[in-house]
């Protein structure tokens, strides 16, 4: 959806905003962008909704990559990926999930505490960086 946006959308909004960013290209100031994007409010919303997203989706990325991946999300993927195995080969996403030929094939994830491994050894830390 994040790539719709930018090919759909803000190529749209950047046209509608096609002659103000002449202007702003001549005498840049922001009054001129506030005043140009108050008169075009869709295009404005187009280019907010964009931003807003990228910057989002780059933040949840960092995190998971920080972090990790957090446990209800993890729980609520491993229930995803069970309603897909036990749908099978006619759900959409099966050849890329289940079929073990597929370079995006994903491990199994644990479902129940009966497979989790044991909770008295402690879980490996990610180190954090130093600079």
């Amino acid at each position: 959806s994040l790539l719709l946006l930018w090919l759909v959308v803000l190529p749209l909004a950047i046209w509608v905003l096609r002659d103000e960013i002449a202007l702003w290209r001549r005498y840049f100031t922001w009054t001129a962008v506030r005043y140009g994007l108050v008169y075009h409010p869709l295009a404005a919303t187009g280019l907010i909704v964009c931003i807003s997203l990228t910057v989002s989706t780059l933040l949840w990325q960092s995190y998971v990559m920080l972090l990790g991946i957090p446990a209800s999300h993890r729980q609520r993927l491993s229930q995803r990926l069970f309603k897909i195995r036990q749908q099978g080969p006619t759900h959409p996403l099966w050849r890329q999930v289940c079929d073990g030929r597929s370079p995006h094939a994903l491990p199994d994830l644990p479902t129940t505490s009966a497979q989790r491994p044991p909770q008295d050894q402690p879980r490996p830390h990610r180190r954090k960086r130093t600079p």
